[in-house]
């Protein structure tokens, strides 16, 4: 009985810690993976409104070890990367400008963006457009 107790203990505990042991590393004694937190909002200064279900999806550009997660109700989320290695980031909120940019890992660290509405990018892109071609090919230019 006293073999089958302490075999039940011991199973428990290495089934506990067994993602522990896999993230450490021996040499340095740190997790392998850094947690990258982010906040997304829209709004600018003191009235930032948290942006909910915001996908973030991380690619390394050094390993195939990729991560994603969706942004909760106050806009936060977390990643576990790989420490020392370079990551693409794709963050694609629906009505907002996509966001696409690549970084090293070196520690835990947050992130906060402030996304612009498309509609307001476009439009401003579509009158730049329309007044250039006004320009260069309005009838009475000479």
């Amino acid at each position: 009985m006293t073999i089958l107790f302490f075999t039940a203990v011991v199973s428990l505990v290495v089934a506990v810690n067994a993602g522990n042991v896999a993230q450490n590393d021996p040499s340095t004694g740190r997790d392998y993976y850094a947690v990258i937190s982010y906040q997304i909002f829209e709004g600018e200064g003191c009235e930032c409104i948290p942006i909910i279900d915001v996908p973030i999806t991380a690619f390394s550009r050094d390993s195939d070890h990729n991560d994603s997660n969706v942004t909760n109700d106050e806009g936060y989320l977390e990643l576990q990367l790989h420490y020392d290695q370079v990551y693409r980031v794709s963050i694609q909120a629906e009505g907002f400008e996509s966001v696409l940019y690549d970084f090293l890992v070196i520690d835990n660290q947050p992130f906060i963006f402030n996304l612009k509405k498309s509609e307001e990018v476009s439009a401003m892109t579509g009158l730049q457009f329309f007044q250039i071609l006004w320009e260069r090919f309005h009838p009475f230019q000479r």
